[in-house]
């Protein structure tokens, strides 16, 4: 049995969708879970609406003045007590979604991209009761020019696995 954690991040006054299953939102979240390489996923869950938090933009930040039209939302979302038998290939668990925030510059159409995130579970996951790490900080949405920046990518893990990162 599993419980899954999905954290979405949005520009609340951008103009972008607001979050899947939102109230309002006629765009319902789900998502699919796939066996191994499998076309078309075994099981789909709809997720009801995330909890939202709005974020603290200037954490302290002296040099920092956050300007009125920034406005950063979280939102997550929890699934839980999928029953997922142990298989000798991984499960595919994924969800998608269209359009990013209108305000993008470095994305062709950004109305018309999306994105889709999935986690892999490996038949050696299966076979242990296993958690993931959690991030200590959150980094930071707006940073000051000119002015020295660093980022504890510290994180925890309630297993106590070592933890690797890789930057490129």
């Amino acid at each position: 049995t599993y419980r899954f954690y999905m954290k979405l991040y949005r520009d609340a006054l951008g103009g972008g969708a607001d979050f899947d299953s939102a109230p309002g939102n006629n765009l319902a979240a789900s998502v699919s879970i796939f066996q191994g390489t499998a076309a078309s996923p075994f099981a789909t869950q709809f997720l009801e609406a995330p909890t939202r938090t709005n974020l603290d933009l200037n954490p302290g930040n002296a040099c920092l003045t956050v300007p009125p039209t920034v406005e950063v939302e979280e939102g997550l979302y929890t699934f839980r007590d999928i029953e997922l038998p142990i298989i000798n290939e991984s499960y595919f668990i994924v969800y998608q979604r269209c359009c990013r925030n209108q305000a993008l510059s470095n994305i062709n159409e950004p109305g018309r991209s999306g994105a889709t995130y999935f986690i892999e579970l490996t038949p050696a996951a299966q076979q242990t009761c296993n958690n993931s790490p959690r991030f200590e900080e959150f980094p930071p949405f707006i940073i000051c020019v000119n002015e020295p920046f660093a980022y504890d990518l510290a994180a925890q893990d309630a297993d106590g696995h070592r933890l690797e990162y890789e930057f490129c």
